[in-house]
Formats: C-alpha cells, structure tokens, sequence
C-alpha cells in the first residue's frame, strides 16, 4: 500500500480548497498482475465526497465520487423525486441512503438521472453548477423497470 505521504494533496473543484480526511477504501487485484487502490477525501466546504484511485503505482486524479457529466440522462423533477422517496422508503437499505443522498443537496442543486456507456451503472446524481457532485446508484432498478 502507498504510504499516506505519497498520496497527492487534493483540491475541490468548486472552491479551490484543500481536500481533507484522506483515507484508503480499499484495493483490487487484476486477472494476471497489477491492481490498486482506492482512496477517499472531502471538501468540508462543499460537502462533497472526492475520490482517488491508483493503478499499478500510477496516479489518478482527485475527482467527485460522482458520474460523469456525460452520464447525466434528464432531470428529475420535484414530482418525481417525491414519488422516488416514497418507492425507496419501503426498502430497509435504500430508504435510509435514498434520504442521506437527498440531505447532501443545497439551494439550487439538481437531481439528474444518469446511466454509464456500459450500462452497468445506473442512478442519480446531484448536480451544482452543472458538475455531478455525488451519486446514488441503483444498478438494475432503474432498467428492470421497477422505478419511475
């Protein structure tokens, strides 16, 4: 594992502070050699999650633990968000993560649908200023057809 020194200082996107709170994830073995790890810092400032990843030794950069911007489907509107909580709230796992994705938003931010080229990854994001600022995925759900 990189020692903690190793890891590079982090800056929010948004405001240009320093990230705080790194910490390792995790790590992966690939099929055949190599890997890496995962790490995890926060702008206390925006209340945003960013993430780093290091494969076999080489340094990504930091970025919000969020899709892509060009992921983002549509806009979720209150109507629809409204009937997603209430979907969510009859499950014991979703309910309660549904509620603390929902509490990470601040004025003016939007809920978008988003889902991955490969279609492995599907959900939402919280969008401010029109960068995903974090996500909540829901995998199968959303194309099994059992949310709106």
């Amino acid at each position: 594992m990189p020692q903690m020194s190793d890891i590079p200082a982090g800056e929010c996107l948004l405001c240009g502070g320093t990230l705080t709170g790194v910490h390792c994830l995790g790590h992966w073995s690939e099929y055949g050699g190599g890997g890496g790890f995962w790490f995890s810092a926060l702008c206390q400032t925006c209340d945003i999650d960013f993430r780093l990843s290091i494969r076999n030794g080489i340094f990504a950069t930091w970025r919000p633990d969020a899709p892509e911007a060009s992921e983002l489907t549509s806009i979720v509107g209150e109507d629809g968000l409204a009937a997603l909580t209430a979907k969510f709230k009859r499950y014991a796992t979703f309910g309660p993560k549904w509620q603390s994705f929902l509490n990470r938003r601040r004025d003016g931010d939007e809920v978008w649908r988003f889902a991955s080229a490969n279609g492995l990854h599907n959900g939402f994001a919280i969008v401010r200023c029109g960068l995903p600022v974090s996500g909540f995925r829901v995998l199968g759900f959303i194309s099994a057809g059992v949310l709106p």
